[in-house]
This record gives structure tokens, sequence and C-alpha cells, in this order.
């Protein structure tokens, strides 16, 4: 997933109508941000980390059972031109 560096992700939820996780976003200053790229896992409540860099976003609830989403943040987009 790629974000820009002004953007949060302030939480989650489990949108059982699509079988998905959706993520809020809060959108701070779009205009001098730079893309990041951010490593989302969606692991079984209580689990080690996925990385030592990752920081838990939200809890889910989906089936019954409890996952933590997790981001990691893998660095600035390289610049392709």
């Amino acid at each position: 997933m790629e974000l820009t560096a002004r953007h949060r992700i302030t939480g989650v939820e489990w949108d059982a109508a699509e079988g998905a996780v959706a993520m809020l976003v809060e959108i701070t200053d779009p205009e001098t941000a730079r893309p990041v790229d951010v490593r989302i896992d969606i692991v079984v409540g209580g689990s080690p980390p996925v990385d030592l860099r990752s920081q838990k976003i939200g809890t889910i609830l989906r089936d019954g059972q409890t996952y933590e989403v997790v981001g990691t943040y893998l660095g600035v987009v390289a610049d392709e031109n």
C-alpha cells in the first residue's frame, strides 16, 4: 500500500459485505507530503510481531475470531523518473 507521509491510518473496521478490512485514513497535508510504502498485515490476535518495526493499527472481529491489523513503514517510495 502506498500512502503519503502526511496521511495517517487512524482505525480499521471489518466490512462483512465486502469481505475486507476498511481503513480509516486522516488526510492532513497532501500538498507537502511525499509517498511512502507501508505493508499491512492481518494476524491472529496475540501473535508475535511480524516485524520489529510493526505498529498495531487496530483490532477487528471476523467470524468470532479476533485479528490485529498491523502496519510496517517500509520507506519512501523511490522516484522512478
